[in-house]
């Protein structure tokens, strides 16, 4: 008798649908807060002229706040991750179809990005040896010399 190639799992338990509902949820959460106080930190530096001591720790704090949400929101993706590479090992069905389909959506995520980083650099690094140019730079010793005089 032939053993079958993969471990059939008919349906999910309650609980395993449970908590994969509320994992999905709190990422869709940290997700959301996680814009929200960017937007927060980014209308605080604009307007960050009229607050003085309060704003840098309201900045601290929400800058810390983001930081360990996008941890906890790293470590969710990571656990997804493992936890598909398990049932992939344990032949579980559907896990080679769910493999592929994460290197897709990863590879088409990772593509603009990594276009848009060297184009950010590209331009940085053109912005930076602009800056220390020669015209530039004899610019400020003329304002220097002027402002000395």
């Amino acid at each position: 008798m032939k053993r079958p190639r993969f471990k059939r799992k008919s349906s999910l338990s309650e609980k395993e649908r449970k908590r994969r509902k509320r994992e999905f949820f709190l990422i869709l959460i940290i997700m959301f807060v996680v814009a929200l106080l960017t937007f927060v930190e980014s209308r605080i530096i604009h307007f960050g002229a009229d607050i003085a001591v309060s704003n840098t720790v309201l900045m601290f704090i929400l800058i810390n706040i983001n930081l360990l949400l996008l941890v906890l929101m790293i470590y969710l993706v990571f656990r997804n991750l493992v936890k598909l590479i398990y049932d992939r090992r344990r032949n579980v069905l559907g896990a080679k179809i769910r493999t592929k389909l994460v290197i897709a959506f990863v590879s088409l995520t990772l593509l603009p990005t990594i276009v848009l980083f060297f184009f950010a650099l590209n331009f940085i690094t053109t912005s930076i040896e602009f800056w220390f140019d020669v015209p530039v730079e004899q610019a400020l010793e003329n304002s220097l010399w002027v402002g000395g005089r």
